[in-house]
């Protein structure tokens, strides 16, 4: 019975980081760079996160050219494109 205590805490403890973060998330730095994530999701991203994928579009995006993340969930890839081209992306 440890494991049920222990998921009950995680619960709480994530519904009231969810409640306290709703508009901005919960900070990670994510590929070196600061990024804004879903406290329900917060365990999934660590200081890396797909390494190959941003290391490649931090080289090949330039700035006033165009990338389209098609099919994106959490927007890693846009930041990285956005770090890339050394401005933003919408």
């Amino acid at each position: 019975m440890a494991g049920a205590p222990r998921r009950l805490v995680s619960r709480v403890h994530t519904a009231v980081l969810h409640a306290l973060t709703r508009r901005r998330g919960v900070r990670r730095v994510v590929n070196g760079e600061p990024f804004f994530v879903d406290a329900r999701v917060r365990g999934a991203f660590g200081g890396s996160y797909d390494a190959g994928a941003s290391a490649m579009l931090r080289q090949r995006v330039r700035p006033g050219g165009h990338y389209w993340n098609v099919g994106a969930n959490v927007g890693v890839y846009r930041r990285d494109a956005a770090v890339g081209a050394a401005g933003s992306a919408w």
